[in-house]
């Protein structure tokens, strides 16, 4: 399985098809974060088994904001759009011209911002972990 697929022309044309497309790849960019996070996290520190549970809270708390960044991702990605295919008198298909396609795309950016925001921080947050915990 490849991470980036190839999106069809035909649906390149549409920015909710776009937005769909960003949605799937980041939301497996963020549960593959996960995986990484770990193994990064076992591969640096040695294991503690004093360590505390507020410390193994904090530790696990990357993995928890990348949960939340890609429920975002998912919900962006399913949230229904209208059809908003309509054909032109030259037959050509016409997209995104309805208030519920504005009002759609509008949703599936918001999600796409709060996940972004999210995965910024959860990135953030276990690369700050990672240095505090290996030195």
């Amino acid at each position: 399985m490849t991470i980036a697929q190839p999106v069809p022309r035909a649906t390149a044309d549409c920015p909710l098809a776009a937005a769909q497309a960003f949605c799937r790849l980041m939301l497996q960019i963020s549960l593959i974060a996960i995986p990484v996070y770990l193994g990064l996290f076992m591969i640096a520190i040695p294991f503690d088994s004093d360590a505390g549970v507020k410390r193994g809270l904090l530790l696990f708390m990357p993995v928890v904001i990348f949960v939340i960044a890609s429920a975002l991702y998912s919900i962006g990605f399913l949230t229904a759009a209208p059809s908003l295919e309509r054909e032109g008198f030259d037959g050509a298909v016409k997209y995104g011209s309805s208030r519920l396609g504005h009002r759609s795309i509008r949703r599936k950016t918001t999600f796409i911002l709060l996940g972004s925001i999210a995965l910024s921080v959860g990135i953030f947050s276990s690369a700050l972990m990672l240095i505090k915990a290996h030195l």
